[in-house]
């Protein structure tokens, strides 16, 4: 894995991690392509998987923020063809980063949510889109509703509102 930063007066140190993996380990049709890696991803950091052929760059789909400037129909589409996507190619593994819960294909199975720079929940996401976990994520209260596999969040600034 090769790394380019920005901000490099920042030390190691003082750049907030905002996501981690340890012992990470993929594998497709039997095969082992990823073992026991570990990284870090630190505030103003880009990472890049480089590899021969076969070495199982293409198992990774990173989409960050990939709705932005989508306007509803366009946002449908892309959420639609994620899914036709997830069921054509089961062995790509999908990292979306996102803020909110509509732009997440009905295909998504898990989910990290960060909090300062920490991991707060992650796993399956039946057991973390909840509204504890969303209320704890965004400090504020957050309902989470549920459509056809789908997911909504909305928010009030106080409880009860």
């Amino acid at each position: 894995m090769a790394e380019a930063r920005t901000g490099d007066d920042v030390s190691d140190r003082e750049a907030v991690v905002v996501l981690r993996g340890v012992n990470v380990r993929r594998h497709t049709s039997g095969q082992v392509i990823l073992s026991k890696i570990d990284w870090t991803v630190r505030a103003g950091e880009h990472r890049v998987l480089l590899g021969a052929d076969g070495a199982g760059k293409t198992t990774l789909l990173r989409l960050d923020e990939p709705f932005n400037a989508l306007d509803l129909p366009s946002r449908e589409d892309l959420v639609e063809a994620m899914q036709r996507l997830a069921r054509s190619r089961p062995e790509l593994a999908t990292v979306t980063v996102t803020h909110h819960l509509e732009e997440l294909s009905p295909a998504v199975s898990h989910t990290l949510l960060p909090r300062e720079g920490r991991v707060l929940a992650g796993g399956p996401v039946a057991g973390t889109l909840t509204d504890s976990w969303m209320t704890s994520c965004f400090g504020r209260p957050v309902t989470v509703v549920r459509h056809e596999g789908r997911c909504a969040a909305y928010s009030s600034r106080h409880q009860g509102s």
